[in-house]
């Protein structure tokens, strides 16, 4: 793991948890994307990362 992609899975992390507060719902990788300025494969290398450490829990798509 790089410490960039840490650094952006805490970035998405918050962007998530944030986004489902105001909205009541959680945003998908492209919207993620815009919002964060990053290319949406980053996002969800970020989202697998954060799954993976049990930091979110992904549903399918």
């Amino acid at each position: 793991m790089t410490a960039d992609l840490e650094a952006l899975a805490g970035e998405v992390r918050m962007h998530v948890f944030t986004e489902a507060a105001a909205t009541a719902e959680v945003p998908q990788p492209p919207a993620i994307s815009r919002a964060l300025g990053v290319a949406e494969d980053d996002v969800r290398a970020a989202l697998r990362h954060l799954a993976a450490n049990k930091v979110l829990i992904l549903a399918p798509p």
